[in-house]
């Protein structure tokens, strides 16, 4: 196993913790949100930071990803 892959387990289980998830609803989350993705793609700067900065900084994905969602619906609503 990576150093990167190591950190994304960790990082699932920081997240469920911080949200009070089961296992099975965190990695649910993580493959919804595609935190798995970003966590690799970013893994050099997220992992020098501590784990409030992470959790942070995938409630900011998340929000992101919400609004993406919402405003791709609301556009492809109005084009029907």
């Amino acid at each position: 196993m990576t150093k990167e892959q190591k950190y994304l387990l960790f990082c699932i289980e920081v997240y469920k913790q911080h949200r009070r998830l089961t296992g099975a609803e965190a990695y649910a989350k993580f493959k919804k949100y595609r935190f798995d993705e970003y966590i690799l793609e970013l893994y050099e700067i997220l992992h020098v930071n501590g784990t409030q900065s992470l959790l942070q900084e995938l409630d900011a994905y998340q929000a992101v990803q919400d609004r993406k969602r919402c405003t791709s619906f609301s556009v492809s609503d109005r084009a029907q």
